[in-house]
């Protein structure tokens, strides 16, 4: 992903890769706002944009173990254990699929927080536990 700085405090990022499937599909443009919050104050349920082995990558904050920050897309397996001191660009505010724009307003948060905590209790289940929590995952994400 590049970004592509429009005003001071957002950014317009194109998403690629199937992480965050079905929320976020490759070809979306994530809107960003730049403000600078401590990983600590982000909510579980936010999607953060933070830069790893010179990629900018999206991913759910989707829970908190004593001084670190639990990080992972909705489809990944993969669960990012972070410190809260993690440099991150900013969080997502909306995202522009072709001419449509759905803003990530406080009216999705509980479905937000939903696929938070399904993303994270699906990791290290064994695989029919996992299918059908993607398969819920799939139905939160595509009403977006």
């Amino acid at each position: 992903m590049e970004a592509r700085i429009e005003k001071q405090r957002h950014c317009e990022i194109p998403f690629s890769g199937m992480s965050m499937w079905p929320f976020l599909k490759s070809g979306d443009v994530l809107q960003v706002s730049l403000e600078s919050i401590p990983l600590a104050q982000i909510p579980v349920g936010e999607i953060i944009v933070y830069k790893e082995d010179d990629e900018w990558v999206a991913h759910r904050v989707v829970g908190r173990e004593d001084r670190d920050i639990l990080i992972k897309g909705d489809w990944s397996n993969n669960l990012s254990r972070e410190p809260e001191t993690r440099e991150v660009l900013g969080f997502v505010e909306g995202v522009r699929r072709g001419q449509k724009y759905t803003s990530v307003s406080e009216k999705n948060k509980a479905s937000r927080k939903a696929l938070a905590v399904l993303s994270k209790w699906a990791f290290g289940k064994n695989r029919g536990i996992r299918v059908c929590i993607k398969a819920l995952i799939f139905f939160l994400g595509s009403l977006f």
